[in-house]
């Protein structure tokens, strides 16, 4: 998680225009207020979608449109930059109207007519996190995508087509205990209907924003890029792609190995579901600072290459270790040593060939350093599996 590398950036300053728009309640609705404040780059001639930064309780996220990292990540996929001012995140008080209402205002202000059919990636903290949640649960086909961050109060029912749209659910180590369980439970009763979630554990941190900007910047390009359909028409209402699970990776809860869709070795119904391995690995710096592994299909082998299986004469196996290679002096080298009696031999081996797919040697410890250093000397190392993942 701790494996940030940091750089001096110049950003350019991108020109854009800001606009806002309130929506009151009307006779039958009851969410208070609703303000938004949207950013529209200026050279940008169609919008193909909206990232919307939702605030904590009591909040207000519509500062976000003068933040140039946002800027700059939203510019990178054509999209509007949106803030709010909201008070309450269950849709049956109107606030989910009061949003579509909204965007339409922004149409006209702007004169994007598009902001009235384009979808929403939504990346909210805490209570903008609940609410993104339940947004997206109200209106799946306007949601390309959702980032939640340790938000303790989402509606734990049946989330509906809302599994399709693909979900990162953040939760930390040392946060209460209600908001950890609340989010796992959501992801742990949904996975197994095919839920496209992710859950991450931040580690040693409490309830703090994410600032693992690549992980999250990584997830928004990753499903803005699966999602959008590649014929896009901006002006009426647009069919989201749902992506197939298979082309997805799987990542285990508790090892944190990921695998492809036909290579993962785990339970899919606990693991988190990533859109990509580049994703995978992103959420396995972000979990833990402990080494982690790939699952592998089964290896495909070139019949050229050679194991040696090398250990310490008289140690255990602890010793051993694998070295694979191609060079036929060494291999022919080793061949003849091994057909010649035990006691005529001049490198000392003990031990048997295949001359098969594979070969195996044991070696004294005398022999294991003229081995190793005819290898390094001349680079003969090499991987021999071709892995498939």
């Amino acid at each position: 998680m701790k494996k940030y590398l940091f750089y001096f950036l110049i950003i350019a300053v991108i020109k854009g225009d800001i606009y806002d728009v309130s929506i009151p309640e009307n006779d039958t609705a009851s969410y208070n207020y609703a303000d938004f404040r949207m950013w529209v780059n200026d050279s940008t001639d169609t919008l193909k979608g909206i990232y919307w930064f939702m605030h904590p309780n009591n909040g207000d996220s519509r500062s976000i449109v003068n933040d140039s990292a946002y800027q700059s990540l939203v510019n990178g996929q054509d999209f509007a930059l949106l803030g709010a001012h909201i008070f309450n995140m269950h849709m049956e008080t109107g606030i989910g109207d009061a949003v579509i209402a909204a965007m339409d205002s922004f149409a006209v202000q702007s004169g994007h007519e598009e902001i009235s059919f384009v979808p929403f990636f939504i990346n909210g903290y805490s209570w903008g996190g609940q609410f993104g949640y339940h947004f997206t649960k109200w209106i799946p086909e306007r949601v390309l995508g959702f980032i939640t961050q340790k938000g303790g109060y989402h509606d734990t029912t049946d989330a509906g087509e809302a599994i399709e749209v693909p979900g990162l659910m953040v939760i930390a180590e040392n946060d209460a205990q209600y908001r950890i369980d609340n989010l796992t439970g959501i992801f742990h009763d949904h996975r197994p209907q095919g839920a496209k979630w992710i859950l991450a554990m931040e580690p040693d941190v409490a309830h703090t924003l994410v600032v693992d900007y690549p992980f999250l910047d990584s997830f928004f390009n990753t499903v803005t890029d699966l999602r959008l359909p590649s014929e896009l028409d901006v002006f009426e209402p647009i069919a989201l792609n749902v992506i197939p699970d298979s082309i997805g990776w799987l990542g285990n809860q508790s090892t944190y190995r990921i695998g492809s869709w036909d290579c993962f070795d785990g339970d899919l119904d606990s693991s988190s579901w990533f859109p990509s391995r580049e994703v995978g690995e992103y959420w396995q710096n972000f979990v833990t600072d402990l080494p982690t592994d790939t699952s592998i299909c089964d290896p495909e082998y070139d019949s050229s290459y050679v194991f040696f299986t090398v250990g310490i004469h008289g140690a255990d196996n602890e010793s051993d270790y694998t070295i694979t290679t191609n060079n036929n002096d060494l291999i022919d080298q080793c061949r003849s040593q091994l057909e010649l009696p035990e006691d005529e031999r001049m490198l000392h081996i003990n031990g048997y060939l295949d001359y098969g797919d594979a070969g195996s040697m044991n070696h004294g410890a005398g022999t294991l350093f003229l081995i190793i250093g005819h290898l390094r000397r001349c680079q003969l190392v090499f991987v021999m599996v071709h892995q498939k993942m």
